[in-house]
């Protein structure tokens, strides 16, 4: 019995890192004027995402969009995978890029950004190689994204007129 449950443990282990929203932060800027300098600063600030996510994926709440009154700019989690899937469209419907890496401090690790940009859902991607498997994911994934209704586009049209 010992065996089974060590060996269900392992094997559930990888799985919920990859899932675990416990890894994943929102990205604001916060606009700081040093006593010394007359110039505004902007330094990234790093925050739980959980009520951000949560926001997203629950329909009785409103999305959360900013934090202490600085706009959400982006969302960045670690996976073991840094292609993003197709659970990911809630959060990238919301029109807040989605960064993905299994470390943000590594020089090592792939970064993956899901973007929205002229109409359509874009990627950018830095370091090691994918896989062929992981490009075409990412394709198919990217394209699963544009075929689903959203309406960031509407949106962008609005903030434009406004």
């Amino acid at each position: 019995m010992r065996f089974v449950l060590f060996l269900t443990l392992i094997f559930i282990s990888p799985l919920s890192y990859a899932d675990n929203i416990a890894d994943c932060e929102v990205v604001i800027m916060e606009k700081y004027k040093p006593e010394d300098n007359k110039q505004l600063v902007e330094v990234a600030s790093f925050h739980p995402a959980i009520n951000f996510i949560e926001s997203i994926y629950n329909e009785d709440k409103k999305i959360i969009r900013t934090i202490n009154g600085f706009k959400i700019r982006a969302v960045m989690c670690k996976r073991m995978n840094v292609v993003p899937r197709k659970i990911d469209f809630p959060i990238l419907k919301s029109g807040i890029p989605l960064m993905l890496s299994q470390n943000f401090d590594s020089s090592t690790s792939g970064i993956t950004k899901v973007y929205y940009k002229n109409g359509k859902f874009n990627y950018s991607y830095s370091g090691p190689d994918l896989s062929d498997l992981d490009k075409e994911k990412m394709i198919l994934n990217l394209n699963y994204y544009n075929s689903k209704s959203h309406n960031l586009f509407q949106k962008k049209k609005n903030i434009q007129t406004n």
